[in-house]
């Protein structure tokens, strides 16, 4: 699929200090996988950060089609 990413979009990236899952208040360790959202600097863990993937692709195809129209 082909989607836009912006700036403040949340993404994967590797934890550079250690803190805390916004979830669940879990240990997150330096250097462990992290779902971050930036405009909130919220960081998850692995666990509690796994997007479910066809909730989050209706919703960037929604802003996409919002910003853009349908592209079928």
């Amino acid at each position: 699929m082909n989607r836009s990413s912006y700036a403040g979009d949340p993404r994967w990236m590797t934890a550079r200090f250690g803190s805390q899952c916004h979830k669940c208040d879990g240990e997150i360790k330096r250097g462990s996988q992290i779902w971050f959202y930036p405009k909130g600097r919220l960081a998850y863990c692995e666990t509690c950060g796994v997007p479910d993937s066809k909730v989050f692709d209706a919703a960037v195809a929604d802003e996409d089609f919002m910003n853009r129209g349908f592209r079928g």
